[in-house]
């Protein structure tokens, strides 16, 4: 017989993620009795829940986690809820999650005995977390190699300039060499022609094909040295760049597009790294979307233009990278308006996205936005490249085990993101999926 709802609750203890993207959940199920289990979570949940955990204000506080959970009639989005409590606050946090993840929820909330658990076959039995992923970490890759490739280069091409001035200074040598005495002192040239005449002309002749191969061999050893040495693959050549395709938002709030296209995105911008990431972006002839905050326009407008000039999407993040759910409505109207207008002067174009820091909001939030005509980003695929501890093929692996078509990736502007790029493009690609702006 099924227990009365209020003796039975999930209180989260923990939460880690699987190099497979997916999350493992730690879990006290109690129900009479407490029963620890491992649930795991998919890759669109895991990171919500456990921004719920990470952004508690006290660190002894405990998580009950909701069995029910509802869909928005305002974006068609499925939220569970998360109960906050310690010695002096207790709060209810909603958190978007998967329909998969409100299923098993359900199943959960059927169950009236700790031995029905064994049935759910997202649950496993408690084991410990400390490698969530229970495969040894990966490790970081060994910089000595590129190191080397670098060395390597750099001593190919001082060989190779050598080698020309050696050919240089030889064949400028024998050409001297064969020259008339006379006719070198003679500065008009006319003793030059009388000593070319006077000589055989067959001689004249193997003379003049002698130096046209010098001259040949010179200006082949010059092109060659130009050349810089590969210390890494050649970049192929670019065609010319026509602006990448765009996708058109439908929803006021959208987490995802249709699963024919990829869209990669880049948060707190603009920075020192905006005009590298366009230039990559340039290069592949693939689509991008730069959420920008207020602040580092003003430090950082002409990457701004840069970014705007060559057909790349803007959108807006807010003044200061505020939490907007804990501001006030007008507060939240003015962080979207200042820095509307900030790009608006900067690229003499309307902002029409909005994506709200750490994917924190509320009625408030969408009403702001809705009156600036403008439509919310989230995403769907996060591979938290922001995190130091996660290398480029960490997120590189991330998104290799998620479905590609229909995301939307969010990263960050960051030295990380312009060395993973360029991979991350040519494995997307590859899918032949097309990568496209957002509007």
């Amino acid at each position: 017989m099924q227990q009365p709802y209020l003796t039975k609750w999930l209180e989260i203890r923990s939460i880690e993620e699987r190099e497979s993207g997916d999350f493992l959940m730690q879990v006290d199920f109690v129900c009479d009795q407490t029963t620890a289990m491992v649930w795991k979570v998919d890759s669109f949940t895991g990171p919500r829940i456990r921004q719920v955990l990470t952004e508690a204000e006290d660190a002894d506080m405990k998580f009950r986690l909701s069995f029910a959970s509802e869909r928005s009639s305002l974006d068609q989005q499925r939220y569970g809820q998360i109960t906050r409590y310690g010695r002096n606050a207790v709060r209810k946090v909603k958190f978007a999650c998967s329909e998969t993840f409100a299923e098993q929820l359900a199943v959960l909330k059927r169950i009236g005995d700790a031995g029905e658990l064994e049935g759910a076959s997202f649950i496993a039995p408690s084991l410990d977390l400390s490698n969530s992923s229970g495969i040894d970490s990966e490790p970081e890759p060994d910089p000595k190699p590129a190191k080397a490739a670098v060395n390597a280069g750099k001593i190919a091409s001082v060989g190779a300039a050598l080698l020309v001035l050696i050919l240089l200074f030889y064949f400028s040598f024998s050409k001297s060499s064969l020259m008339d005495e006379k006719a070198l002192a003679n500065t008009d040239g006319t003793a030059l022609a009388e000593g070319v005449a006077a000589e055989d002309k067959s001689a004249q002749g193997e003379r003049l094909t002698a130096q046209t191969e010098r001259e040949s061999w010179v200006k082949t050893a010059a092109a060659a040295a130009a050349i810089p040495a590969a210390s890494e693959p050649p970049v192929p050549l670019k065609p010319q760049f026509q602006a990448p395709a765009a996708v058109s938002l439908d929803k006021p709030v959208n987490f995802g597009i249709s699963k024919e296209s990829v869209a990669i995105t880049f948060d707190d911008g603009p920075s020192k790294y905006t005009k590298e990431i366009v230039d990559i972006l340039e290069r592949y002839n693939a689509g991008g979307t730069f959420f920008f905050v207020g602040t580092q326009v003003r430090k950082f407008p002409e990457a701004v233009k840069y970014a705007s000039d060559h057909g790349f999407a803007i959108g807006n993040h807010s003044m200061t990278h505020a939490n907007l759910q804990k501001l006030p409505a007008e507060r939240q109207q003015a962080e979207i308006l200042q820095t509307n207008k900030l790009i608006k002067d900067i690229t003499s174009k309307p902002v029409a996205l909005f994506r709200p820091p750490y994917g924190s909001m509320n009625g408030h939030t969408r009403k702001a936005a809705e009156g600036a005509n403008m439509k919310i980003v989230l995403w769907n695929r996060d591979p938290e490249d922001w995190k130091s501890k996660n290398s480029p093929q960490h997120v590189l692996n991330y998104i290799e085990h998620a479905q590609a078509g229909g995301s939307v990736i969010l990263l960050h502007e960051s030295e990380k993101t312009v060395r993973l790029l360029p991979q991350l493009i040519e494995y997307l690609q590859k899918q032949q999926i097309p990568i496209v702006n957002l509007e």
